[in-house]
């Protein structure tokens, strides 16, 4: 019995090029697919033990309690060089008006998982540090709408309304995003009428957090005002990294290209 006629050296260092690129990187998250609080786990920080917690899915970051500062943070580094994202925010209150707000926050802070800001008008975002944020203002102290905050500052505090798309009806604001290219697209549905909101903006995460990596999550607080905030049908994917893909693609033409000039010859 002679053995097969070997596979030619160049394709076999190619495919051993391949297998390294398209493989996992040391310290990268190798989660495929879309990442959510039950596939990957929460770390939950907040100033009013007790009062912060996931059930089924639901990330309750404040509740009916004044002064409270939350942050809940996915446990795996995530790749943020392009991604999407989806969830549902909700607030609700039984104090009289709606305090304070929340924000999806990516961070490299020093203090990592466990990154957490002031409460009140800090949204518990507010002074963390090497971060960007999509900003919710629900206090009426301040214009209510929505921001994208950088290094733990609000801008003032100066927001941006939503048109039809109300962040304190008490119904559910369907919130979708897609980070590519240097821009983040912002859509928010209103659950009260279906109304549809969206806005972009300009910005280089990777530079902004120092790194492809980062900690993804959520910050809320209230104030003097209170109000119940959560989190739901919460939902990452990072996008491949267009290189690899590309890499990948050639070479399976390449490797079909070969094969056919095999059994021609």
């Amino acid at each position: 019995h002679s053995p097969g006629p070997a596979r030619p050296p160049g394709l076999r260092t190619f495919l051993l090029l391949l297998i390294v690129l398209a493989g996992p990187r040391a310290g990268a998250q190798t989660t495929v697919g879309a990442m959510t609080f039950a596939s990957e786990g929460v770390t939950i920080n907040t100033n009013q033990p007790g009062y912060a917690y996931l059930t089924n899915g639901t990330l309750t970051l404040t509740a009916d309690i004044s002064s409270q500062a939350t942050s809940a943070y996915l446990n795996s580094l995530v790749n943020i060089r392009e991604f999407s994202a989806s969830f549902t925010y909700t607030a609700t209150t039984s104090g009289g008006f709606f305090a304070d707000g929340a924000a999806f926050v990516i961070q490299n802070s020093p203090q990592q998982a466990s990154a957490l800001g002031t409460a009140g008008s800090g949204l518990g975002y507010e002074g963390i540090t090497s971060s960007a944020a999509l900003a919710f203002n629900i206090y009426g102290g301040h214009p209510i709408g929505i921001t994208l905050a950088q290094d733990g500052y609000l801008n003032n505090y100066q927001y941006t309304g939503t048109g039809n798309v109300s962040l304190v009806s008490y119904l559910p604001v369907r919130v979708d995003l897609v980070y590519s290219g240097g821009g983040l697209s912002t859509e928010l549905t209103d659950g009260t009428n279906g109304s549809i909101f969206q806005t972009s903006y300009l910005i280089d995460l990777p530079s902004r957090v120092g790194g492809d990596l980062a900690y993804v999550g959520f910050t809320g607080a209230t104030g003097l005002g209170v109000s119940v905030q959560q989190v739901s049908e919460f939902t990452f994917t990072t996008v491949p990294e267009p290189p690899v893909a590309m890499l990948l693609l050639a070479g399976a033409a390449g490797i079909r290209w070969r094969l056919r000039r095999r059994g021609a010859g």
